[in-house]
């Protein structure tokens, strides 16, 4: 069918009495073969995705956090920001309020007492562990409480916190509140209370997000990268990349380059003349999306993909349904 204005498919339906009945005849054509102009859809802003965000990440409660075991790390605030992820975005970018000043907060007086109390704020006062124990000549695992109790004995709570913090900073594990452990503490109680400032922790996780709008385009790869690590998305496109190149139902696309997945990464290095480390750099995945390209013409070519792991897809689904309400 041959396409024709809006201004002169009404100028064929005449003019005055007729002309008004045809138009509103032309009107209802219109409609049907899709000329009318839809209702525009409202422009998202930053501050949009950021609200959503927030509301993910912690019901937009300045003083949430969450022990993250996997990573011996702890999300704090309205973004639940790592303390890792927010010191590096504190190196990389000046312009960010300071969250390691540390000088003014490491000269106070410190001992067991006040160290108890800094663990129970930052890992609680109470932690459920997991213990092998044989009954009736069966393994089995018993759950039991421990309580941080504030006297001048290490109790197995307070070890366990004290060894966590020597894991996150590389001490040696002594399982005692050494002098460099005590450092370590400080430095981490003052990075929460940092972090817990609503408007710092908003500029943080706001470049955050940034960052993953700048590097792949669209709000959903920057919410997935927000969740699952800046490189994941990239990691999860390069991963499906190389199922559909060389390696079909090798790979998972979960965004971890793991071993498996930098075997594969150095075979195509080498293929393609690069170094062969089995990472994906920029360059790796420059090429790799030119090789793919070649093979699939047609096909949309984006710079991410959602990570299928446990928790992104469904992060990026609440996100999506969030936006769009």
């Amino acid at each position: 069918m041959e396409k024709i204005s809006r201004r002169d498919f009404l100028e064929k339906c005449g003019r005055g009495a007729m002309g008004a009945i045809s138009l509103g005849i032309c009107g209802s054509l219109l409609s049907v073969i899709g000329c009318e102009r839809k209702p525009e859809e409202k422009k998202l802003t930053l501050d949009d995705y950021m609200r959503v965000i927030y509301t993910i990440e912690s019901g937009r409660k300045p003083s949430e956090q969450r022990y993250e075991s996997h990573i011996n790390d702890t999300s704090y605030g309205l973004g639940q920001l790592t303390t890792e992820t927010a010191l590096a975005l504190e190196r990389r970018f000046p312009d960010l309020p300071r969250i390691s000043d540390y000088a003014e907060f490491s000269k106070k007086e410190y001992g067991l007492i006040k160290a108890k109390q800094d663990l129970i704020k930052l890992y609680g006062e109470r932690i459920e562990v997991k213990r092998e124990v044989v009954v009736d000549g069966k393994k089995r695992i018993k759950r039991e409480e421990l309580d941080v109790r504030l006297d001048e004995k290490i109790d197995g709570a307070t070890a366990i916190y004290i060894d966590r913090i020597q894991r996150k900073h590389r001490l040696k594990r002594i399982g005692e509140l050494d002098e460099k452990t005590i450092e370590a503490i400080r430095k981490e109680r003052h990075l929460q209370e940092r972090l817990f400032v609503p408007e710092i922790n908003q500029a943080y996780a706001t470049r955050l997000f940034q960052l993953g709008l700048e590097r792949y385009g669209t709000p959903e790869l920057a919410a997935a990268a927000y969740n699952s690590g800046q490189l994941a998305p990239r990691t999860a496109r390069a991963q499906q990349m190389l199922s559909d190149l060389f390696y079909p139902q090798w790979i998972s696309p979960d965004g971890d380059n793991g071993k498996a997945t930098k075997r594969i990464v150095s075979e195509f290095q080498k293929r393609a003349g690069l170094v062969e480390d089995g990472i994906i750099g920029d360059r790796t995945f420059e090429v790799m999306r030119e090789v793919w390209a070649e093979s699939f013409p047609n096909e949309d070519n984006p710079k991410g993909a959602i990570p299928k792991n446990q928790y992104t897809p469904g992060y990026v689904e609440k996100f999506r349904k969030m936006i769009r309400n």
